[in-house]
């Protein structure tokens, strides 16, 4: 399974299935955040398109003894006993956000620093966050123009609430606006929706006999092309 963009703006999909980045972003039940999402497509040059927000997504699965994995269930070569002991899949969603310095109720402080974090989210959060986006859209706007106010009731859970807390406070001071969006930028790669991890090292963690096949690892029409050469 590959993760790819998705457009904040499409409907969102059905996620109905077929069958611990250090340093994210995470809520905290009886804290109010203020972030801003900060995710932008990078043009030519490698600079960020503020008119062009961005995320990502992807198929993963959960399990005690490996955490979270992408899914490649159903994909060609994949092994299928291996992925038909896991639970369906469940679409994962990632963005990077500004954490603003805040008291616990969200209003601004001066002490503390700004934070650009990846952060990963589920389906319930991604809807509300496309709601959001469907109505600055009718404003002209993207969703990057927003500040959001985060409230959690389960912080192992990750269940969050999100409100409008205003323009976003890091678009209103043009003379740092560069500066901040770079450091947004080398966030970029730390986004994980989950780990790739290779089927034969999956069987290991989960106590599963090896697969049975040829030990080179090739198929029968690699093994004649082989032969025939």
């Amino acid at each position: 399974m590959t993760i790819h963009d998705i457009d904040i703006d499409a409907a969102p999909e059905s996620t109905t299935s077929s069958s611990g980045a250090p340093n994210r972003y995470r809520a905290q039940e009886g804290q109010v955040d203020r972030i801003s999402l900060i995710f932008f497509y990078l043009n030519e040059g490698g600079d960020a398109d503020l008119a062009r927000p961005r995320m990502l997504a992807g198929m993963v699965h959960y399990h005690t003894a490996v955490g979270t994995v992408l899914s490649r269930q159903g994909d060609a070569g994949a092994d299928e006993e291996l992925w038909s002991s896991f639970e369906p899949a469940r679409k994962k969603f990632a963005s990077v956000v500004l954490r603003y310095p805040t008291d616990q109720r969200g209003k601004a402080t001066k002490d503390g620093e700004l934070q650009f974090l990846p952060w990963d989210f589920g389906e319930p959060t991604f809807r509300r966050l496309h709601a959001i986006a469907a109505k600055q859209k009718t404003l002209g706007q993207n969703l990057s123009h927003v500040d959001l106010f985060v409230s959690c009731t389960n912080t192992r859970r990750q269940f969050v609430e999100l409100a409008v807390a205003g323009p976003a406070a890091w678009r209103a001071v043009p003379e740092k606006q560069a500066g901040w969006v770079a450091r947004a930028v080398h966030v970029y790669d730390q986004i994980q929706i989950g780990r790739d991890v290779p089927d034969h090292e999956l069987r290991e963690k989960l106590g599963l006999a090896p697969q049975q096949g040829n030990s080179s690892g090739m198929d029968e029409a690699d093994v004649e092309a082989f032969l025939d050469m």
